[in-house]
């Protein structure tokens, strides 16, 4: 055997052995994780989670748990879609600063130098809120959720009325988590993108990334295997179903 091809089947011989001690690693590792997240949903009166678990840009584990839907017992999988509620304030923050990246937004700049279309309650916050000010939370306004949970109120109606909302404190004094700064930040992606929140997080952020499992809409019915949304009381896992969920699984 010539030294070249020794070299070559040594080689191919130590990467099979390495991918396999890798691989009984992990399965160490992951010993009992099962029995570990029955136990935290039992806990928690949850009744179901989907699990993934990325080691060294690989994914090892994609397994659901529970029901997805537990009055007819159907089963988490893989695939099915849940709601990240917060977690989409990423996606919001991510946008923006894909827009910085394009020279159409600064971090520290006045908002009212790009979207002069945003009025707050007084001539301070117009001339100095900056679009970092807004995700980070620190505008000085409170959360206001009443004005958009549950109402009928247009995106336009909403944005409309952030110019009635009066701070609670002096600007960046403190941290006074917003939730409609969020939306008016969404409404700056679609006036300095020309298209709409949904579209540019599908164009910018799902497709590039292969996301073709996630989507923004519940009316968007992606194989009809959502997680439904459920409420539990204090004393044990009595739940309620609260209807359908949105918008988050893993890739293609």
């Amino acid at each position: 055997m010539s030294a070249p091809l020794f070299f070559c089947l040594c080689l191919v011989l130590t990467t099979i052995y390495c991918i396999h001690a890798q691989t009984i690693q992990i399965e160490e590792k992951l010993t009992g994780i099962d029995s570990t997240i029955h136990k935290i949903l039992k806990d928690w009166h949850v009744p179901s989670c989907g699990v993934g678990i990325v080691f060294k840009n690989k994914l090892v584990v994609a397994k659901g748990y529970g029901y997805r839907d537990l009055e007819n017992k159907l089963p988490i999988t893989p695939n099915t879609l849940f709601q990240i509620a917060s977690n989409t304030k990423l996606f919001t923050a991510s946008a923006i600063g894909l827009l910085v990246e394009e020279g159409k937004l600064e971090w520290d700049k006045p908002k009212k130098k790009y979207v002069p279309q945003i009025e707050f309650f007084n001539d301070e916050l117009n001339s100095h809120v900056t679009v970092r000010d807004m995700l980070s939370h620190r505008t000085g306004i409170s959360r206001h959720d009443n004005i958009w949970l549950g109402s009928a109120f247009t995106r336009q109606q909403l944005f409309e009325k952030l110019t009635y909302l009066e701070p609670s404190i002096p600007l960046r004094q403190g941290f006074l988590l917003n939730n409609l700064m969020y939306a008016a930040s969404g409404w700056i992606i679609e006036f300095l993108s020309g298209k709409t929140w949904e579209q540019y997080v599908i164009d910018m952020i799902f497709t590039p990334l292969d996301m073709v499992h996630s989507t923004s809409s519940v009316d968007d019915e992606i194989f009809g295997k959502w997680s439904l949304l459920f409420g539990a009381n204090t004393t044990g896992l009595t739940l309620t179903s609260c209807g359908k969920a949105v918008m988050f699984s893993k890739k293609k």
